[in-house]
């Protein structure tokens, strides 16, 4: 599972606790951090499977990728 998001504060906060290993996942993930302009260019190659994305570039993929409730 390749996971990417951006070093911006609120996004460190929402996955530090997956990252740091507090809380266990039962699965092996592949962790990226990049600006948003490289998670959109990561997402528009099919190179994530769970990534933050700017809504121009969500859109494009929305057939391919499902919103959370987290974020903004």
């Amino acid at each position: 599972m390749k996971l990417a998001f951006s070093s911006c504060p609120n996004d460190t906060f929402m996955f530090n606790s997956i990252v740091s290993g507090r809380v266990p996942i039962s699965f092996p993930f592949e962790l990226r951090i990049g600006d948003i302009a490289e998670l959109n260019r990561w997402a528009l190659r099919r190179e994530t499977d769970i990534t933050k994305l700017s809504y121009f570039t969500y859109f494009q993929l929305a057939d391919e990728y499902i919103m959370l409730n987290a974020g903004a």
